[in-house]
């Protein structure tokens, strides 16, 4: 009896005394040094894959893994028309797949786990399971298995891929698929989950002490910082060039014609112009070099002289509130190949939401572009011309890239108000609230006389807010209010952008941006342009390209995918001419200006022009505190003066959008409050420059808490901070 109560208590004592390591390490990481992410906040990533997880949880999702099957330019074996789609059902082990438009013949569909440090795409040495094979008849094929629930549990699916039977994937594949980083993540827990379960009951004692519900911070946090070193670092032993060196971090993740020049001839943007292997049909430097705009094969590498089109490098700060999928209620996405009408690109990206190959995601979008133009010959060759990443980099920097820019919608009052623009943000002067009120400005279908930009950019966002669906906030019917859904989506418009004159005026080829709609025989009732079928033989180019984010736009100009719109004011003023009238957008959400001048010194353009830069100013001064705080988290001296030079270019963007357009004879008034906002971005500005100068780390956070103060006080200057999301009142 004594024998077992002093077991009893001997294990109690170890029981407490983990409790108490626990909680040392607790306060350990508190007081722990934040790791150098730069621009990007590992605590936003932290909070999104919760708040996802938490879905995926509540709608019963978390059980299955659904991948849409694609072909992969450069990578896949022709089959152009070729799509599908595979079910996992993690709780039963079942896996089911449908394709459609193979070749007739035998395939089998592959599920792979990369090898550790390997390809993302299959190799020999990966581990495999074939979970079946189908014979493709009729224009379809079906599997519809069950390999176990325990063997299930045990392989973790990277990958799948369907190739011909009796070939092995990295021989040759025709589609294939691959998880997202969030869902990764969920299945890494559930297999970390099952192996503590594994051991018996101490591990669940475990769990109620730590709870696994949330993120491990410190990890992911881990995860970005290698994201930002990968991105702006890895050659993937190509030609040289790296992902920031077209989207660098010190020019707001793209580049312009301006920061072009600021370049040396032997830099990797101009390797088209020093490698002979690469000078033809790669880049073309001349527009390159006077446009910012880049060579893209969104059609296909097989005619190289005559398919490509030129297009800027986006911005990416904010991407994550621009990824959103299309409104299931459309049925179809018009982005979507005619040829595969249901296979829509799973999150936008690039201007013509084409700008991923695969399916269309974050993740394939950095396979595409090691493709595209890291290349050191156009063969194009894996191992040869690059390496491809592995799943660890694609992880990295995906973490790191949705971790960039503000992680919030703004609220304009734009839905829901009457008179619409009131409520929502309070501005604290005349002009930029005049702005706002043009901006959100929107009417029905077709109605005249209405600016209606918050029909494409909800909120300031990228997010198109009308929905064609019956039970989506009323919405009954086309002919509605342009803005009464905020539950909108990233859709691609044709806005008529590429029949500006400057177009042909800069010898700029032909581009039809993204989707082909297929037409039907004759008759056009009952909406039969949205009833497709592989009978149709008829499709005809949207000319539609994906309306980005405006908060972002102010300091990350020139404009439009062509860059053809030199300053915010001439983006804005383009929307009252001919050739976006006569676009399918224009047709619709018809926008005419009043107020007094014409183009880009029209009074309401300029108004809608310092509305605008308000919010960038807001955005840049949102990212200024939150580098500051960061930079204040840690020990290296390295670390904080990196941080406190991205905060200065933040701070400059403030100064220099909110001091051009029609904010620069604002800014002139000494009583307007946007002056007075500038007068302390200024005082700021001059802090961070003796903070950068500083040799020692308290200094600099010494310097950086007076930054925040300056920053807070232009903020309040301009904007009631009370009306601003929860991240912009840092």
């Amino acid at each position: 009896m004594k024998k077992t109560r002093l077991i009893k208590l001997v294990l109690l004592s170890c029981m407490i005394l983990c409790v108490m390591l626990i909680g040392f390490s607790r306060s350990e990481a508190v007081l722990r040094d934040r790791l150098n992410t730069g621009k990007a906040d590992a605590d936003v990533l932290v909070a999104s894959y919760n708040n996802w997880k938490m879905t995926v949880a509540r709608t019963g999702a978390s059980r299955y893994m659904i991948l849409p099957l694609n072909t992969f330019q450069g990578l896949s074996i022709s089959a152009p028309n070729a799509s599908g789609q595979v079910k996992i059902d993690f709780a039963t082990g079942s896996v089911t797949a449908t394709v459609n438009g193979l070749p007739a013949g035998e395939w089998n569909i592959w599920l792979i786990h990369n090898s550790e440090n390997s390809s993302t795409m299959p190799d020999f040495d990966d581990e495999t399971i074939n979970a079946g094979s189908f014979q493709f008849e009729n224009g379809v094929g079906q599997i519809n298995t069950n390999l176990g629930r325990d063997l299930l549990a045990r392989f973790s699916v990277d990958r799948i891929a369907v190739a011909p039977a009796g070939q092995h994937p990295a021989q040759g594949f025709v589609l294939t698929g691959a998880p997202t980083l969030f869902e990764r993540l969920l299945r890494k827990e559930e297999a970390q989950t099952a192996k503590k379960s594994a051991l018996g009951i101490m591990p669940a004692l475990f769990q109620t002490i730590i709870p696994t519900a949330s993120a491990d911070a410190s990890s992911l946090e881990a995860l970005v910082a290698r994201g930002r070193q990968v991105f702006n670092n890895e050659k993937f032993n190509g030609n040289s060039r790296s992902c920031a060196t077209c989207h660098p971090e010190g020019n707001n993740f793209t580049v312009d014609p301006t920061f072009i020049a600021t370049l040396a001839p032997n830099n990797p943007l101009f390797v088209a112009e020093f490698t002979p292997a690469l000078a033809q049909n790669f880049e073309n430097p001349a527009l390159m070099r006077r446009l910012g705009l880049f060579l893209e094969n969104a059609d296909g590498f097989d005619d190289l002289q005559h398919k490509f089109v030129m297009r800027a490098a986006n911005n990416l700060n904010g991407i994550s509130q621009t990824l959103k999928a299309a409104d299931p209620s459309l049925i179809v996405d018009f982005t979507a190949p005619a040829d595969q009408p249901l296979s829509p690109p799973l999150q936008r990206l690039g201007w013509g939401g084409d700008g991923a190959p695969g399916n269309g995601t974050l993740r394939d979008f950095a396979i595409g572009a090691v493709i595209q133009h890291f290349t050191k010959t156009l063969n194009r060759t894996p191992g040869v011309d690059f390496r491809l990443p592995t799943d660890q980099e694609l992880d990295a920097m995906e973490a790191f890239q949705r971790s960039l820019g503000r992680q919030e919608e703004l609220n304009l009052g734009s839905s829901g108000a009457s008179p619409r623009g009131v409520g929502g943000l309070q501005l604290k002067n005349a002009l930029l609230s005049e702005g706002k009120r043009l901006f959100t400005d929107a009417g029905n279908s077709f109605e005249p006389n209405k600016k209606n930009c918050t029909a494409c950019h909800f909120n300031g966002g990228g997010s198109a807010a009308f929905t064609f669906s019956p039970n989506r906030d009323g919405i009954t019917n086309f002919a509605t209010c342009l803005d009464c859904s905020p539950f909108g989506f990233n859709a691609a418009e044709g806005t008529g952008t590429v029949d500006m004159p400057e177009v042909a005026a800069n010898g700029l080829p032909l581009d039809g941006g993204f989707g082909r709609v297929p037409l039907p025989d004759g008759s056009f009732g009952e909406m039969a342009f949205i009833r497709f079928s592989p009978d149709f033989a008829i499709t005809v180019p949207n000319k539609e390209f994906n309306s980005p984010s405006l908060i972002e736009a102010a300091d990350s100009g020139p404009y439009f995918h062509h860059h053809l719109a030199t300053t915010l004011e001439d983006a804005i003023a383009f929307y009252g001419t001919p050739a976006f009238a006569a676009s399918g957008a224009g047709g619709v959400a018809t926008i005419q200006f009043g107020g007094t001048g014409t183009g880009k010194d029209n009074s309401e353009v300029q108004a809608i022009g310092a509305f605008l830069r308000a919010l960038n100013a807001l955005d840049n001064i949102r990212s200024v505190v939150a580098l500051s705080g960061r930079a204040q988290k840690t020990s290296n001296l390295a670390d904080a003066r990196n941080l406190a030079t991205l905060a200065l270019g933040d701070n400059n963007d403030a100064i220099r959008v909110l001091t051009a357009g029609g904010l620069a004879t604002e800014s002139k008034n000494p009583a307007s409050s946007v002056f007075k906002a500038v007068l302390s971005l200024q005082a700021s500005k001059a802090l961070l420059e003796t903070a950068i100068k500083q040799n020692n780390v308290s200094s600099v956070k010494t310097i950086l808490t007076a930054v925040v103060v300056a920053q807070r006080t232009a903020r309040l200057l301009l904007a009631d901070p009370n009306t601003l999301p929860a991240s912009f009142r840092n």
